[in-house]
């Protein structure tokens, strides 16, 4: 997708193309999805007064519609929404709640998707351990079940947390296979990552 790429004002485009061509998008349940990817991405792009409007908006929504795999889905990105605008207690209540709701369905996906984001916020709070302990469990799911993207994967944060686990000596070789991949960048434990060589000579073949 392109918001996995960090194409993010093409992802915004393609959303509101959805919002204005499809009647189902009027319905409690496609509005609340359309408005938590808003949310999310104003986030990512500082705009933390739409972020919040927005994710608040979705939630509200998403109150209205239920499901236990929506409503899960939306506390993580919800959770990653506020960590992005600053709001680090309610996202830590949040992805902690859409873990164990996402362990209850159960879905590895959900819970591979709200581990990381919550590593995340604990390494940004310096909670070393708290985060290392996370992202062991999320790379082993992703790992196991053969899993190279989930649902607000976005390229920047991904990247940090991979470059931390291969230098910390987490799941480092599926780590830096996973960057190489997905974020074209092999991790060097010393050095960080580092961009992948494409190389043409005649063109493509």
């Amino acid at each position: 997708s392109d918001l996995a790429h960090g194409k993010f004002d093409r992802a915004r485009e393609i959303l509101q193309q959805g919002t204005v061509i499809c009647d189902i998008a009027q319905t409690a349940h496609m509005s609340s999805q359309l408005l938590q990817w808003h949310g999310y991405i104003d986030a990512l792009q500082g705009n933390t007064e739409a972020a919040l409007a927005n994710i608040q908006e979705a939630g509200t929504l998403r109150n209205e519609s239920g499901g236990p795999f929506y409503e899960t889905f939306y506390e993580i990105i919800a959770g990653a929404t506020y960590c992005r605008i600053g709001m680090t207690e309610q996202a830590q209540v949040l992805l902690s709640s859409a873990l164990e709701k996402a362990r209850n369905i159960p879905s590895n996906y959900l819970a591979a998707a709200a581990l990381l984001h919550r590593s995340w916020l604990n390494l940004q709070e310096k909670n070393k351990a708290a985060g290392n302990k996370d992202l062991a469990i999320a790379l082993k799911i992703l790992k196991e079940n053969r899993y190279f993207y989930f649902w607000s994967w976005e390229p920047q944060f991904m990247l940090e947390l991979l470059t931390h686990a291969v230098q910390n000596g987490i799941e480092s070789t599926f780590s830096d296979q996973l960057s190489r991949q997905c974020l074209k960048r092999f991790i060097q434990k010393k050095n960080g990552p580092v961009p992948l060589l494409s190389i043409s000579i005649l063109g493509p073949f």
